[in-house]
């Protein structure tokens, strides 16, 4: 069975635009996303990051 969100092409998208430092490579398919975590834009998921 599949989740309801997986083969949605935004997702790995989002997940670069909110954890991924764009300075880095970053490797994405229809699999995940594998990058260099920041935590410089969690503030947009209401938590407390950007130190």
């Amino acid at each position: 069975m599949q989740h309801d969100s997986w083969g949605n092409e935004q997702l790995p998208l989002n997940v670069i635009a909110t954890y991924c430092n764009t300075n880095d490579p970053i490797e994405y398919n229809q699999a995940g996303v594998v990058c260099t975590f920041t935590d410089k834009r969690l503030w947009l998921l209401g938590g407390k990051g950007g130190s």
